[in-house]
């Protein structure tokens, strides 16, 4: 995987590749099928979140595995804030300015550059909040995309391995 500094903004293809996944593990995560007491985070959060239609698209419960266990390794060893994010975009398909009014009215005052006539320390305003939440997004979608292409080339070479182990003979 290439370093943080390195990841770029993704093409539209790229993106679509990213959304089309995660909406499906979202969709897959609120049908239920993801094992609560396995990921204890995860089954915390799905308490608030949105049935699945039935409708929608789904993964199958491997890639959702998959899905589930990398985003919880990753985001919530690295970035709390950005795990709520991602979590609440494509599980509870929250919208950016549902996601930044949330993280606004829970925001602290923080240093921020000076202002005419106003304090260097104080509350992000609600804008400030929503440019984080975009960039924020963008940014994950681009992690996101190097996590689910590393992931989708060891299922593939794990499902090549198991069908090559049938294909030997045992012989006495």
């Amino acid at each position: 995987m290439r370093k943080f500094s390195e990841l770029s903004g993704l093409t539209i293809d790229q993106e679509e590749f990213v959304d089309r996944y995660m909406y499906q593990w979202g969709a897959w995560v609120r049908s239920g099928r993801l094992d609560k007491p396995q990921l204890n985070i995860i089954a915390k959060l799905m308490q608030s979140v949105i049935p699945a239609e039935p409708n929608e698209p789904i993964c199958d419960d491997e890639t959702g595995f998959m899905i589930s266990q990398t985003i919880e390794m990753f985001f919530k060893k690295n970035d709390q804030i950005l795990h709520f994010i991602v979590f609440a975009y494509y599980v509870n398909k929250r919208t950016i300015n549902f996601i930044a009014e949330h993280l606004h009215n829970k925001a602290k005052a923080k240093e921020m550059r000076p202002c005419a006539g106003k304090s260097n320390i104080r509350v992000p305003s609600f804008r400030t909040i929503y440019r984080e939440v975009e960039k924020e997004i963008h940014f994950a979608k681009a992690i996101i995309h190097e996590l689910l292409i590393t992931c989708f080339i060891i299922q593939r070479t794990s499902r090549e391995r198991a069908t090559n182990i049938k294909k030997i003979k045992i012989t006495y």
